[in-house]
């Protein structure tokens, strides 16, 4: 997907595996007139709208940029919104120790692989969809689909994923070796789990339902699940303390 290529480029991530997700309009919307404006679309990449303001969201706190083709793009080292005048939204985070692999990779040198902590990625997924729900889609009317990508995936190591850990299994070298699951699919650029816009909670899952299956997993495991939806109770539940 050209996205994904210019997201790399503008971020600086040629060589950082990262996830991104995606919201089309399925007919492309007219840029709102407001669309550079401080209270239109081009602000609302600066909101504080987030479960958890310290939490893994897709906030980078940065500038909000206008690029040469008319975008708006906020990029820090980590993360990345960028919405373009047809409606197209993204936002990426980096695959790595310090982010979408947070603290499940502290200490580890046996493999090399580094592990996606998926209570990590699926707060940051939800964050995702809530975002979207609240400040993009309201600008059209029409029909939306969003979708994930995982993009280089073999770099620096490659990724796996723990379909489900507890406190205890953090440095466990063992149920790594055991329970690491690798990409099924190709890792330069896979464009996975293609949904039509419904809910949060709901849209959130769904991705998730598709980033597990990228890994051969099946969705039994993700976290924070309550009725197939991504519940936000029960990730602010479950990071008190």
């Amino acid at each position: 997907m050209a996205r994904c290529e210019a997201i790399e480029a503008q971020a600086g991530w040629g060589n950082v595996p990262f996830l991104a997700l995606h919201a089309v309009p399925d007919t492309a919307w007219e840029t709102p007139e407001n669309f550079y404006s401080e209270n239109g679309p081009k602000g609302t990449l600066k909101t504080e709208d987030v479960l958890r303001r310290n939490g893994f969201h897709t906030n980078p706190y940065s500038t909000v940029d206008v690029l040469p083709d008319g975008s708006v793009a906020s990029i820090s080292n980590r993360k990345l919104q960028w919405l373009s005048p047809d409606g197209l939204f993204s936002v990426a985070g980096v695959a790595t120790n310090d982010w979408l692999g947070w603290q499940l990779n502290n200490n580890r040198s046996s493999s090399g692989k580094t592990g996606l902590n998926v209570r990590v990625v699926t707060e940051y997924v939800l964050e995702f969809s809530r975002f979207f729900h609240r400040h993009i889609k309201p600008y059209s009317s029409g029909e939306w689909t969003l979708f994930l990508s995982c993009v280089g995936f073999d770099r620096k190591g490659g990724i796996v994923l723990l379909p489900s850990f507890q406190s205890h299994d953090l440095f466990a070298e063992e149920r790594w070796r055991q329970n690491a699951a690798q990409p099924k699919g190709r890792v330069a650029a896979d464009h996975i789990s293609v949904t039509k816009a419904s809910a949060s909670g709901k849209d959130a899952y769904q991705l998730m339902v598709g980033l597990y299956g990228y890994f051969g997993q099946g969705p039994e495991q993700i976290p924070y699940v309550v009725s197939k939806e991504v519940s936000e109770s029960e990730i602010l539940d479950g990071t008190k303390g």
